[in-house]
């Protein structure tokens, strides 16, 4: 296969948060530039803009201005400058959206590239948006040239929601070397959930609640949390008994956990 030369673009870095999409963005980056295709990915963070290299892949960080309430809610202030950024690179073959907003942004560039956008979806739709985040999200989803779901399930909801989209079904990749069982089983019942307690799409609130319910019966049993936040203050059912918050600062704490 030819070398391709792609760009990915999210609306924040491994470096500022570690989430899912966060690392998706950059291992799927640094596997395509180990199979000899050249990435340039684009988002922002709090501080001056700047490029890194990471395992092969040149990271171009804006400054992501100052944001409230819808705008800082869905990712929005990043937009104008991501796209300019985008529009600045030479011989992009695709341009691959991993939030909502940055997919708009490729889809700007895209009209004057002649190019394909990809949009990979990290959960479902929403399911009771605004009207103007559902005009949004309508432009999306009927416009980039394939939408990527991890699951059968998301992708029949997007199917459900929006007709036109293209959905292509790819689940994430799992580093099995480095995410293996561990030497046993713990003496009482533990689970972990690795998503991000603060995301309120992630319903950790539901698993804590349902979590309460199998403790009367289970009262030995034990739920970890994972925050890739430290610092932020956690909601009040985060301190539910039998509950644990680990801070997520970097892979050695989610290998860990």
């Amino acid at each position: 296969m030819k070398p391709l030369s792609l760009a990915f673009l999210h609306a924040h870095d491994l470096s500022e948060v570690r989430r899912g999409t966060e690392r998706l963005v950059a291992e799927l980056g640094a596997g395509l530039v180990a199979h000899g295709h050249r990435l340039t990915v684009i988002s922002a963070h709090h501080g001056p803009r700047e490029t890194r290299t990471r395992d092969g892949v040149e990271v171009i960080l804006n400054r992501r201005p100052p944001a409230f309430g819808p705008l800082r809610r869905h990712s929005l202030t990043h937009v104008p400058l991501s796209r300019r950024t985008l529009g600045r690179l030479r011989g992009i073959d695709v341009a691959h959206a991993f939030h909502p907003s940055d997919a708009l942004a490729a889809l700007g560039w895209a009209r004057r590239a002649n190019a394909p956008v990809v949009f990979t979806v990290p959960a479902f739709p929403p399911a009771r948006p605004g009207p103007l985040r559902r005009r949004t999200l309508l432009a999306v989803f009927d416009r980039v040239d394939a939408v990527v779901a991890p699951t059968r399930a998301v992708a029949g909801e997007i199917r459900h929601v929006f007709p036109a989209a293209r959905v292509e079904v790819i689940a994430p990749g799992v580093d099995t070397e480095r995410f293996r069982p561990g030497g046993g089983r713990a003496e009482t019942p533990v689970l972990f959930c690795a998503a991000d307690l603060t995301e309120p799409r992630k319903r950790v609130d539901f698993l804590v609640s349902a979590f309460a319910v199998a403790r009367q019966s289970i009262p030995d049993a034990k739920l970890v949390l994972a925050d890739p936040h430290p610092g932020r203050q956690l909601p009040p059912w985060a301190r539910e008994p039998g509950v644990e918050v680990r801070p997520m600062r970097g892979d050695a704490d989610l290998l860990a956990a």
